[in-house]
């Protein structure tokens, strides 16, 4: 994602540069190749118990991204590439979360365990001897 979108943030913290639709563009890409990529092998979005019907809405949506991103870049100086182009961002970010929630790479860990961590802690096992006045 920020390798990604460093055709994105690097002009535009530059002073003088603007943000071109190759930049977008460059985004939406590495965005979408590595669950691309996923989609065709056999990886975590086939192993997650994702249904057949989810696959293919996810390889749709890649496709109209990655078709909506060519489009702004082949009608640069148009008029309509902005658009075109935040809108092949906006949904290849949707499909990124997407992908990430469906396989549940944002849920929590909680292998932690000890007499502290873990989800449940017991206050007996708590020692100290308090604050000194």
């Amino acid at each position: 994602m920020i390798a990604g979108g460093s055709g994105i943030w690097i002009p535009a913290a530059i002073p003088g540069k603007e943000v071109a639709i190759d930049g977008v563009t460059t985004f939406v890409m590495a965005t979408l190749a590595p669950i691309g990529a996923d989609l065709i092998l056999r990886s975590e979005i086939n192993e997650k118990e994702l249904s057949k019907l989810w696959r293919a809405c996810l390889f749709f949506f890649c496709l109209l991204a990655g078709a909506l991103a060519l489009t702004a870049l082949l009608r640069e100086k148009q008029g309509d590439e902005w658009i075109t182009g935040w809108v092949a961002a906006l949904l290849s970010l949707a499909i990124w979360m997407t992908v990430a929630l469906k396989t549940g790479q944002f849920h929590p860990d909680v292998s932690i365990s000890g007499s502290i961590g873990g989800e449940l802690t017991s206050p007996a096992k708590l020692s100290g001897s308090g604050l000194s006045e």
